[in-house]
């Protein structure tokens, strides 16, 4: 493994959460809490790996956060909004497939991580530098001229090739994960590689009338009703 300083961040000491699919909950600490290979080989992740070795499950240390990370692609468009402010408007109507978004889905939690993982610090700049430096051939390769550069704003951006590079990365330096801060609120998340030890439950339904789902709608723009 690779190594400097302020590289490896510790354990999480508190409860992650995830949004999952309903049809998982109640799940004891022997089922598989990691998506399906028919999802994972999507690559529709931040850091899912691009060579289909392991899979990834994202959680957020704070709950509103893991709403903000998996409603993302609920988000208004800047046409929708352009167009709602033409007409003076102040909201627009939450979408039906948001609602059967959530009745779909439940809150797990996750916790009890094994304390000797080590987990690349994303939310570090030397973290952030040394990685730059390793993958400095891959980053100007003339086969990806379009990558952004690997910087905070690299790192948080909608670009996955970057991200999922970093992902392998890391799983080849015997990472069990990544630390990194949403995009959105610019609190922490966490990417567990597959391999890592931890417990996880999901036995909390999501109703839509959930307070920090409705801050979220609200935060993009949706009117409350």
């Amino acid at each position: 493994m690779a190594s400097a300083g302020h590289l490896i961040a510790p354990a999480p000491q508190q409860a992650l959460y995830r949004v999952a699919f309903r049809s998982l909950d109640g799940l004891d600490a022997d089922a598989d809490p990691f998506p399906p290979w028919e999802i994972v080989v999507k690559k529709n992740g931040r850091f899912d790996d691009p060579h289909d070795r392991f899979r990834v499950l994202y959680a957020a240390e704070n709950r509103q956060t893991a709403f903000y990370e998996s409603l993302q692609t609920y988000r208004p468009d800047m046409l929708a909004l352009a167009e709602l402010k033409k007409k003076g408007g102040t909201g627009i109507p939450i979408p039906p497939e948001m609602i059967s978004w959530a009745r779909a889905r439940a809150m797990a939690r996750i916790y009890s991580i094994e304390p000797q993982l080590a987990w690349l610090d994303l939310r570090s700049v030397l973290a952030r530098e040394l990685v730059r430096r390793q993958l400095s051939t891959l980053l100007t390769a003339p086969s990806d001229p379009d990558l952004p550069d690997l910087d905070a704003s690299g790192v948080m951006s909608p670009s996955r090739r970057l991200t999922q590079l970093i992902a392998g990365w890391a799983y080849d330096e015997k990472f069990s994960g990544i630390v990194y801060l949403s995009r959105f609120d610019l609190l922490p998340c966490w990417a567990i590689f597959e391999g890592a030890s931890f417990t996880w439950e999901s036995n909390a339904t999501i109703e839509p009338n959930d307070p920090d789902l409705l801050a979220v709608a609200e935060a993009f723009g949706y009117e409350l009703t």
